[in-house]
């Protein structure tokens, strides 16, 4: 009702479909900066902010432009906030989160739909100059920077009874050892505290988390993946956060090397969310404490 949330969905291939929040959000950094770059007007002092639950994709592809980029807490005042604090030292390029918000102009500071349906259109009307739609422009990003696919679960603890029970699932990830069936923990970050952990040989380096205060627990996850047949070595950088609410919002990215035509690709990112199940596993195998 406030037209502040885009979703979209994309006749592609005979069928609709449906973009997440990440996706979007992917199209718009990439086509942005691809323009502005192509009209010399990309800043050097340009900035794109997303919160600590959604895709690296989108501040990856900003950072290959020369971009900066800062991730914030959950929530778009968070974005609304560093779009202020960078005024006279820094130029706002774009701001998003997972949940279908998005921000074009930072003269609103809040997530705005309006803008996102015109900037939307207007690639859409690109992609159609050019031959593809929304799919082929997101699958042709996939295949220059990786895949990433993001999912989410949410576990529900109701009166105080499960108030109580949230705060001792959230206790026992902060103070105990986290057992992986899969890959090792290199890094945590605990906004409570406002400590970040980085796990290198025998030693664990610490910084300091530079956001306020929320109950939300981040693990990054280093595994190795072999897909036999079509496909190489990947890497994935995985991430779980776990908040107060208990929402368990899980992602992998994978790199690849090969010249795979689009047939290919699809078939490729239809392995990808196999890996999510294990992932969940793990904090949904503390949801009963």
């Amino acid at each position: 009702p406030d037209a502040d949330r885009l979703g979209i969905g994309c006749y592609h291939d005979g069928e609709f479909v449906l973009f997440n929040g990440n996706q979007t959000a992917t199209v718009m950094v990439d086509y942005i900066c691809s323009q502005l770059a192509k009209q010399n007007r990309l800043p050097k002092d340009g900035w794109v902010f997303s919160t600590n639950v959604s895709s690296d994709l989108p501040l990856k592809i900003a950072q290959s432009y020369g971009l900066q980029t800062f991730v914030t807490l959950t929530g778009f005042k968070f974005i609304g906030e560093q779009a202020k604090n960078i005024e006279g030292t820094g130029t706002y390029v774009f701001g998003y989160e997972e949940s279908y918000g998005c921000l074009i102009k930072d003269f609103v500071r809040d997530k705005d739909a309006i803008q996102a349906i015109l900037m939307i259109c207007e690639i859409e009307a690109w992609c159609e100059a050019n031959g593809m739609d929304l799919i082929d422009y997101l699958d042709s990003i996939y295949h220059r920077e990786g895949y990433f696919y993001e999912s989410q679960e949410n576990v529900y603890h109701k009166g105080l009874e499960g108030k109580a029970k949230i705060a001792r699932i959230m206790e026992t990830f902060r103070s105990g050892e986290i057992n992986l069936d899969f890959g090792e923990i290199i890094k945590k970050e605990d906004n409570l505290l406002k400590i970040a952990y980085t796990y290198e040989e025998n030693k664990v380096l610490t910084s300091t988390i530079d956001l306020p205060e929320s109950n939300v627990l981040k693990y990054f996850i280093n595994e190795i993946l072999l897909i036999k047949g079509t496909f190489d070595q990947f890497v994935a950088n995985n991430f779980i956060g776990i908040s107060k609410l208990i929402t368990i919002a899980a992602g992998v990215s994978h790199a690849y090397n090969c010249d795979s035509p689009d047939s290919e690709l699809k078939y490729w990112s239809s392995l990808i969310p196999l890996s999510l199940p294990p992932i969940f596993s793990v904090p949904l195998r503390y949801a009963n404490i």
